[in-house]
């Protein structure tokens, strides 16, 4: 069974970066709520097993994900089974940090308002309308500066064909969502209404859909 929502925005300078089709063996596994075998992973990813067994183990020796050798029957190699490790394990301690901040202020937001979501939405607005801080940004257009700006935030977004609404393939704060989802993710919807809104644009049409499709929450800006 596959996970819905987006994958943690991870950082960790000791380790070199992940190569791109390596990067998508661990996305697979990170969308995963149980283990998956060698064949698992290369019928969904389309890759040749020798190719998906040389990933996953790869990503064994990083310490991104766990490995199972089963009982050998018969002849031929033991079965393995991969899966991911528990996402809340933050490599970079500076991350950690900053997470523990974001849950702590989305926690005061919580408690103390008589509204909590639309009090987030106001902040991440406040946030939105700062980011936007090069004025040939109105040129540019709305969703070209709306991906731009996501991107340098850690979403991974990507458009889909029309413009119209954009899938968030990561999460900065993703464990702060996991312990207070309303407040993180309307701060989040109000970071781009706010863009929208200092683009000169009407931000009422913008709306997140969390944690809705597999790998993906989807920002609807149209």
């Amino acid at each position: 069974m596959l996970n819905l929502g987006p994958s943690p925005s991870r950082f960790d300078p000791e380790q070199p970066q992940l190569s791109p089709e390596r990067a998508r063996v661990l996305e697979a596994m990170q969308r995963r709520d149980s283990a998956a075998s060698v064949g698992d992973i290369a019928r969904e990813l389309n890759l040749h097993e020798n190719t998906a067994r040389k990933h996953l183990d790869g990503l064994v020796d990083r310490g991104l994900i766990a490995r199972t050798t089963g009982v050998s029957v018969g002849r031929g190699r033991p079965a393995r089974s991969y899966s991911a490790l528990p996402r809340s394990t933050e490599p970079d301690a500076r991350v950690r940090e900053y997470v523990g901040l974001a849950t702590a202020l989305a926690r005061h937001i919580s408690t103390t308002s008589d509204d909590p979501r639309r009090d987030a939405i106001a902040a991440g607005e406040t946030w939105g309308a700062e980011l936007v801080q090069d004025p040939r940004g109105k040129h540019r257009g709305k969703g070209k500066t709306l991906l731009e700006l996501l991107d340098r935030l850690g979403f991974s977004p990507e458009a889909d064909a029309t413009g119209d609404s954009i899938a968030l393939r990561r999460c900065p704060l993703l464990d702060a969502v996991r312990a207070e989802p309303v407040v993180v993710c309307a701060v989040h919807l109000g970071i781009a209404r706010g863009v929208v809104a200092a683009l000169g644009e009407d931000p009422e049409p913008v709306r997140l859909e969390p944690f809705s499709e597999v790998g993906a929450c989807r920002l609807h800006v149209a």
